[in-house]
């Protein structure tokens, strides 16, 4: 297609790895799609001490093994292993994605320290805390996904990476940044559906619409809102999306090395 032609010709920003946010004051992963080894070499991250899954889709957690090599970063390596890198999921992502899968919580129960947290849990990092916060990802279901609430020197960063269309708003706090997904577009900028009506009435009981996106930031006015989780599907190159942004006050799409500073 023509957004992948332009990122193989152009690279980054125009190419995009997979979901996910690196927070440099604490070494914290947010989810690890399944190229993070190259995200995490491409920014020079020399050091993660936890990681945060925010749902069990394949697309933020199949590059988990990263575990492992945060494990022997130090030298020389001792016999036995003993890690010292949190991995911080939901019991609704235990229960899907790890418990299910033999290889994948033998990865995990070797290669890190497993915390499964509730929602309305709080962890602290060095001066940051972090609020859990979960919401269905269907009607009537249970927090399965989660976002993460950063609080440091009076401001307040939220993640929310994915599967919002049930966040309740009501409780997310005043915030300074509210990384969080884009959602789908129903037509190309040139107006062509994505997708076909059959496929649209499908998706949209659960997934969030860009629409839907804009009216959580509408009503939960932060200071700047980051959207993530930029699909193809959506046939919108890093051009495209600037232009958009710019109709809009308080929101900026994201990209690949994309630095935040609050």
């Amino acid at each position: 297609c023509r957004i992948c032609n332009e990122a193989r010709q152009h690279g980054i920003p125009y190419a995009r790895n997979g979901n996910s946010v690196f927070y440099h004051d604490e070494n914290i992963l947010f989810d690890t799609p399944e190229d993070i080894f190259d995200s995490l070499n491409r920014e020079n991250i020399e050091r993660v001490d936890a990681v945060f899954l925010s749902h069990y889709h394949f697309d933020h957690t199949l590059g988990l093994r990263v575990l492992q090599s945060f494990v022997l970063r130090d030298k020389p390596v001792q016999y036995g292993i003993d890690p010292d890198v949190d991995l911080v999921m939901s019991q609704a992502t235990y229960d899907s994605f790890l418990e299910p899968n033999k290889a994948l919580s033998s990865l995990a129960e070797t290669w890190s320290n497993l915390r499964v947290v509730e929602d309305g849990d709080t962890l602290t990092y060095g001066d940051t805390t972090i609020t859990c916060m979960g919401s269905p990802m269907e009607p009537g279901g249970g927090p399965e996904l989660y976002s993460y609430l950063l609080e440091k020197d009076e401001k307040q960063v939220m993640l929310s990476q994915d599967e919002t269309k049930f966040l309740d708003v009501e409780r997310v706090p005043e915030l300074d940044v509210w990384i969080r997904e884009t959602g789908l577009f129903k037509s190309t900028p040139d107006g062509d559906p994505t997708m076909s009506e059959a496929l649209w009435d499908e998706q949209i009981p659960t997934e969030t619409t860009f629409e839907e996106t804009l009216h959580h930031v509408t009503t939960v006015e932060p200071d700047k809102a980051v959207l993530t989780e930029i699909e193809e599907l959506y046939q919108r190159s890093h051009d495209d999306l600037n232009e958009l942004a710019a109709k809009h006050d308080t929101i900026t799409f994201a990209h690949d090395g994309m630095n935040v500073t609050v």
